[in-house]
Formats: C-alpha cells, sequence, structure tokens
C-alpha cells in the first residue's frame, strides 16, 4: 500500500429501533487515506467528513460479502466538494466523458486495486459520476478495478464494518434500523 496521508474517523450509529431517534454506537472506522495516489479525491472525502457526521449520513446499502457503502449526504445522490450534480465538464474536455451526473470529481486514476478487505472506494453510476458515496469492500473486489477509484483503507474498525454487513435489510439492501456515521 501506499502511504497515508490522512485519517479519517468515522462514528457509527444504528437507531434502536424504527420509531426512536435514540441510537446505539457500534464503533469506530479509522480510515487511512492515499494522497499521494488519489488527491483530489482524498481532498474531496476529507472536505466532505464533517458534512456525513452533521447529516447523520446513511450506510444505505449493504450487502455482506459485497460491500457496505454511504456517503448519500442531500438523499439525492450528493455530490463533491468540487460542485454539484450538472457541473460543467473540464475545459477542452471531451463532453462524451461527461454526463448529468458530473459533480466536478473526476476519475483520478485506477492505480489501486481493490484486493484487499477493508478498500475503501468512489461509488459512482459511470464514468466521471463521484461525488460523496463511498463505500468499503467487505472482501477483495478486483471486478471493481478500473471503473471505482481507490481512496483509502480501513486502518481500525473493520470489526465495526462487520457489523453493518450483518444487520437485517430490506430487498433493496438497505438496513432495517438506520446505520449511520
Amino acid at each position: 500500500d501506499p502511504a497515508v496521508t490522512d485519517l479519517l474517523y468515522l462514528d457509527v450509529h444504528q437507531r434502536l429501533s424504527k420509531e426512536s431517534i435514540e441510537s446505539r454506537p457500534l464503533g469506530t472506522v479509522v480510515i487511512g487515506l492515499f494522497g499521494t495516489i488519489v488527491p483530489k479525491t482524498v481532498e474531496n472525502f476529507k472536505g466532505l467528513a464533517a458534512t456525513y457526521e452533521r447529516t447523520h449520513t446513511l450506510f444505505h446499502r449493504v450487502i455482506p460479502g459485497f460491500v457496505i457503502q454511504a456517503g448519500d449526504i442531500d438523499n439525492q445522490g450528493g455530490h463533491s466538494i468540487y460542485g454539484e450534480k450538472g457541473a460543467p465538464p473540464p475545459k477542452d474536455a471531451d463532453p462524451h466523458r461527461y454526463g448529468p451526473l458530473y459533480s466536478g470529481l473526476e476519475d483520478e486514476n485506477f492505480i489501486l486495486s481493490h484486493n484487499k478487505l477493508g478498500r475503501v472506494s468512489v461509488a459512482n453510476a459511470g464514468p466521471n459520476t463521484g461525488g460523496s458515496q463511498f463505500f468499503i469492500c467487505m472482501e477483495p473486489q478486483p471486478g471493481l478495478d478500473g471503473s471505482h477509484v481507490v481512496f483509502g483503507q480501513v486502518l481500525q474498525g473493520m470489526n465495526v464494518a462487520e457489523q453493518i454487513s450483518g444487520v437485517d435489510r430490506d430487498l433493496s439492501d438497505k438496513p432495517l434500523l438506520d446505520v449511520f456515521i
């Protein structure tokens, strides 16, 4: 792995019931960020970290043995620190590489692989559509290489990620009881 340039701490909680605003702490996930490899991507997620906590961002997609996904900060798919969805593409860029979901965060590179448990990567809806959503790999997922930008690695708290992966969920893989940052 490349050198870790920054740490991101995610304090994770789960609601006690659907009706309750009370929650129980599941623990803290510590993510090492690879800012020398993907500096713009790391700056995006560092910039969004306070928003995740302030908005009680949900882990909205949980697929055991695959990924746990969070970061939809506006319940509209999210956005990057560089712009909202529908941002104009960079000057002199091929307009076919940028669609209506572009929010200023390009796929920086695909140097790092999803080759190990705990890799943290940008969730997207296609090329150059990353924003605030991210996922943690619950097993190595090399099939995601070349389409999702890896920007970190879980250094501590993989047991918390395992707890999230084991929660009861609905048919769309959303936890029945909210799990949030």
